[in-house]
């Protein structure tokens, strides 16, 4: 994948927050069990002349968990594992001060197998991934992440054909955002966290 760099920015910078994400997601990767793509990049002239970072990565035949329609029965322990998984992330982010993902939504996650392996995996294909420290970026927050993550759980529960809870990720982020909310007890992403999960799954009628 090719991505041009623009005239105002400096190559080395682009280049060193590259390294940097893979980095940090081999780190995440190691410690929390969340599958990353295998990715390289190098920077070179494209065909346009234009200074450019070209980043290959493995290839997953699969599906996107955003544009997924359904889910099959087996997707709910992964599901249930990815959730827990990356709630301790960003919980262990905000107690240790540490760069933290800013894009954590399901359409960055792909459910598939690698081309010429069978097993199939929950595998993050970000190949730009911009992390952040805390106050960095208003809007790039852990309680906002925390937030999506809430919502792209209650919206996978709705896309299994028989009515299914991923109690175990429910009950591991609620006790995560009710922790963070005894210091922040206005934080407007993290209340509307815990209202999402503390809603039933079952379609109204």
């Amino acid at each position: 994948r090719e991505r041009v760099i623009q005239p105002n920015e400096d190559v080395d910078t682009v280049k060193k927050s590259f390294d940097e994400g893979k980095k940090l997601f081999e780190e995440m990767e190691e410690k929390y069990g969340i599958n990353v793509v295998s990715m390289n990049s190098v920077v070179k002239k494209n065909a346009q002349g234009q200074d450019a970072v070209f980043t290959a990565v493995d290839r997953i035949e699969g599906q996107n968990l955003l544009e997924a329609k359904q889910f099959q029965p087996e997707m709910q322990n992964k599901l249930e594992a990815l959730y827990i998984a990356l709630g301790k992330y960003y919980q262990d982010a905000q107690r240790q001060k540490s760069k933290f993902w800013g894009d954590c939504k399901n359409e960055q996650f792909v459910y598939g197998n690698k081309v010429g392996e069978k097993e199939k995996k929950l595998y993050i294909t970000d190949v730009d991934p911009d992390f952040y420290a805390s106050g960095e970026d208003k809007f790039k927050t852990i309680e906002w992440c925390l937030n999506s993550i809430c919502n792209d759980l209650v919206e996978s529960e709705g896309k299994f054909e028989s009515k299914t809870t991923l109690q175990a990720a429910r009950e591991s982020l609620s006790s995560i955002v009710d922790e963070m909310l005894k210091e922040q007890p206005e934080s407007e992403p993290l209340l509307q966290a815990k209202m999402l999960l503390s809603q039933s799954n079952v379609p109204t009628t």
